[in-house]
Order: C-alpha cells, then structure tokens, then sequence
C-alpha cells in the first residue's frame, strides 16, 4: 500500500513512521506506557488500512486513523497530536503565503 503525500507524491506505508507519531505524542503528555500504546496504535492502523483493501491512500486518513486510536488509549495525547498537527499546518501555510508574496527570481532578471 503507499501513501499519498501532501506534495502528491507516492511513498510506501511505514508502519513505524505510524508507531514513531504516536509514541510523541503520548510522551508528549508523559503517558508511562508510550511504548506499549504506540506499537498497538500501529498496529491498529495498519490493520485498518489493509480491511480497506486501497492500493494508495492519503496522508490525512492515516492522520485521522492515529488521533482517532490516541482517543481510544488516551484523550490528552490526542490533543496533544492535534495541536501538533495544526501548528504543522500553520507553518506551511506561513510559508506558502510567504513564497506567493515575494517577486519571482524570473521578475528578479527583468
């Protein structure tokens, strides 16, 4: 199964880039068994993935299929996972707006 990126291109499924995530965000919140949770999460996920049967899938329904298992194991570390990944997205929206505001290199020449 691969992985659809936010840049559209194609990466296989990692199971331990799932487990790395949730293993964060549940030492983000000092849960005592980040270890133990994380590696079910992933597993979770992974066996979810392959029920759906999908030969590629986005990025964003691995995302949702993480913070919906952190809310299963411990609700603080969800949080802790969502704030994450909103303050990700701020950054890269400051960046694109950033980058769409200044002249091109092209312009730069002229």
């Amino acid at each position: 199964m691969q992985i659809i990126k936010k840049d559209g291109r194609l990466e296989d499924f990692n199971i331990d880039k799932v487990e790395d995530a949730a293993y964060k965000a549940l030492v983000g919140v000092s849960n005592k068994h980040a270890d133990d949770i994380a590696e079910k999460i992933a597993e979770s996920v992974e066996d979810t993935l392959e029920a759906l049967g999908l030969p590629r899938i986005s990025f964003d329904v691995v995302h949702n299929l993480v913070e919906f298992a952190l809310m299963d194991y411990d609700k603080s570390a969800a949080k802790h996972y969502i704030c994450y990944r909103k303050d990700r997205q701020n950054v890269r929206d400051g960046y694109d707006s950033l980058m769409a505001s200044l002249p091109s290199k092209a312009n730069n020449f002229q």
